[in-house]
């Protein structure tokens, strides 16, 4: 028996059912508990990301990530559209990261 102890898609059980194995899963209802796995998660998503090998894998990876952070928005009460107005505003007001500049230091 493998052991995976993280969070998953919600057809995932099934899936597995369907390929003739048993999942042992559960609901996380404590959310301190689940932003952990959410947490964890994002970490996962972002590394398969950041190794993904083709344009078409980093597209799906970048789909997987986008879909926790939605998951993390909604455990937390925040609006998608909220989300995109604030980054707007601070892109306004500070910039994008559209130049590439690294802050090395600053003099005082």
């Amino acid at each position: 028996m493998k052991t995976y102890n993280k969070l998953v898609r919600d057809f995932i059980p099934a899936i597995i059912m369907g390929s003739g194995s048993t999942p042992v899963w559960r609901h996380v209802n404590n959310q301190d508990e689940l932003l952990g796995f959410i947490s964890l998660k994002i970490e996962e998503e972002l590394e398969e990301l950041m190794t993904a090998d083709s344009h078409l894998q980093r597209v799906e990876e970048a789909a997987d990530f986008y879909e926790v952070f939605l998951k993390l928005l909604q455990t937390y009460g925040i609006d998608i559209s909220d989300v995109h107005d604030k980054a707007y505003s601070k892109r306004m007001s500070r910039g994008g990261f559209v130049s590439n500049i690294i802050l090395e230091s600053v003099e005082s």
